[in-house]
């Protein structure tokens, strides 16, 4: 996998030194050109070739940036990724696989940027049209690095705080935009003009899912001379993966708090463990909240962290995970709250976000309000039928993040992740069952179905959520003593009331607890970026 870095305005010489900040994610291949005023910065981890590219590539006019894999069948090296890339950018022709791309036109001097479907590769765009800077780039940090000072932006902390996650393109950092799933950028840089187009969603040309997760999960780990290994857990997902996989594929797991549920050596072969507990979970904490870049109310970053750490002292460089299986084939509790006799009266607003109004009422700031309100109100008014609704809120508000954290924080380790459950249209054959993808109070019965006929042996377990024991790790403590007098200054400068934090003291969940954390050490991690 790579990382990508394309510049406008900026001199060679910040180019090379903001290339340096993206070593993890591509140490062993690294190139960069610069013309008229553009610099295009690649770094790679190679995975279908251990053959030698000169980096960025060059297709046509175009010299690209590129961070991905695709899996078409004429896709057998970089260059031919890059051309069907193109081609299907200016074709808006759906990609089978996962990529983000900085393309830089030298006859056209425009930059085109796009991102997959569903996000699995992030990228994320500044853009001063007065200064004429533009710089595209993988992560937050370079840019960083190129821009210097730069405003916070609150209604992005606010949307955190009260959805989980920032809700359009914005990040906290003003003008530092994370391009959205499946959009297309054009950058005309003679007058610093964008257009935008969407990627159409992939058709599955296998209309047995059995059969197209089983095409996925063989060119996820067959289309690379790195040896795949399986992130493991007890539920269904990473289990039915493994139906597909040779037994003796490396696994890795993670066990917290000294509790393995049932993932052990008994059990897996080839299985590797590392432990999460309330006494090292402060080290992950603060590398987890830089790797990911923003405040975050996912415990599992926490899990990820200490995964990315843990897997890249092995040298390992590929895992298969089962994201998206939740999404796609309705994993969580609020799925079972859908009937399909009473979609017309279902508030899908409230499914999401069932703390609304204790979450809002945390802000301190009246814009902040109004701009949360304002989201809510254009997120109800979306003339989609329910099901449509409910599927673009889980690729929005759950999905993005959760891919978004993997790659982010085990990129850290030099480590891609691949995820079968989104290729080969088996989004599309999710969604075609319906309200049936939850049958009789149990969750993804289509998965269920499937893993009875591959391991009948499989005991299907309740799912149980991938999230760090945060209650008994901070205990049970007012406010001022989870956080110090400076920090709660920080808190309050973020537009976050004490006063009413305060007054939840008794009633305070522990998930507001852990984003207020994170955005506590965010703040102060970058705390040096941020315009006085």
């Amino acid at each position: 996998m790579c990382g990508i870095l394309v510049t406008y305005g900026v001199d060679q010489e910040n180019l090379s030194i903001a290339l340096n900040k993206l070593d993890h994610r591509g140490p062993f291949n690294r190139g960069e050109v610069y013309v008229n005023k553009v610099g295009i910065g690649m770094v790679q981890l190679p995975m279908k070739s251990q053959h030698t590219d000169i980096l960025p590539i060059k297709y046509q006019s175009y010299y690209v940036s590129y961070n991905g894999e695709i899996y078409d069948e004429a896709a057998t090296n970089l260059q031919n990724e890059i051309e069907i890339a193109i081609n299907s950018i200016h074709a808006l022709k759906p990609i089978n696989g996962m990529f983000a791309i900085a393309a830089y036109d030298v006859k056209k001097n425009n930059i085109i940027l796009a991102r997959d479907e569903f996000g699995i590769k992030p990228l994320y765009y500044y853009c001063d049209k007065q200064s004429k800077i533009f710089i595209a780039c993988s992560e937050i940090h370079p840019i960083l690095q190129l821009i210097g000072q730069v405003n916070i932006n609150r209604f992005v902390i606010s949307e955190i705080i009260v959805f989980g996650t920032q809700v359009d393109e914005s990040t906290c950092f003003s003008n530092i935009n994370l391009l959205a799933p499946g959009n297309i950028l054009n950058i005309s840089l003679d007058d610093m003009q964008i257009t935008r187009n969407i990627f159409p969603e992939l058709q599955p040309t296998i209309h047995s899912f059995d059969s197209a997760l089983e095409k996925s999960v063989s060119a996820c780990v067959g289309d690379t001379f790195r040896p795949a290994s399986l992130l493991i857990s007890d539920g269904l997902d990473s289990n039915l993966l493994l139906t597909y996989l040779n037994n003796d594929i490396n696994k890795y797991n993670i066990i917290v708090n000294n509790s393995d549920l049932n993932v052990n050596s008994n059990q897996y072969s080839h299985l590797q463990q590392m432990h999460l507990n309330e006494e090292n979970y402060g080290h992950y904490f603060k590398n987890a909240v830089t790797a990911y870049g923003q405040p975050c109310r996912m415990t599992s970053i926490l899990m990820y962290q200490a995964l990315s750490e843990y897997i890249s002292q092995d040298d390992s460089h590929l895992v298969v995970t089962g994201e998206g299986a939740d999404e796609m084939f309705w994993g969580y509790p609020r799925h079972l709250k859908i009937n399909s006799h009473a979609l017309d009266n279902l508030d899908v607003i409230d499914l999401f976000f069932p703390d609304f109004s204790l979450n809002i009422n945390l802000l301190n700031n009246c814009d902040q309000e109004m701009h949360i309100n304002e989201i809510r109100e254009r997120l109800s008014s979306q003339p989609k039928n329910k099901l449509d609704l409910i599927d673009s809120m889980d690729r929005k508000f759950s999905l993005e993040p959760l891919l978004r954290r993997s790659d982010h924080l085990l990129m850290r380790g030099t480590i891609e992740t691949r995820v079968p459950f989104l290729h080969f249209g088996i989004p599309l054959l999710a969604k075609k069952q319906e309200v049936e993808r939850i049958a009789g109070g149990v969750n993804k019965k289509y998965l269920i179905n499937l893993m009875k006929k591959r391991n009948p042996s499989y005991a299907i377990k309740a799912k149980q959520h991938f999230r760090a024991p945060i209650e008994a790790w901070f205990g049970k403590k007012k406010i001022d003593e989870h956080f110090n007098p400076s920090q709660l200054e920080i808190i309050d400068h973020l537009g976050i009331s004490i006063d009413k934090l305060r007054s939840l003291s008794d009633n305070i969940r522990f998930d507001q607890v852990f984003v207020l954390k994170t955005a506590v050490m965010w703040y102060e991690k970058f705390e040096n970026f941020f315009s006085k």
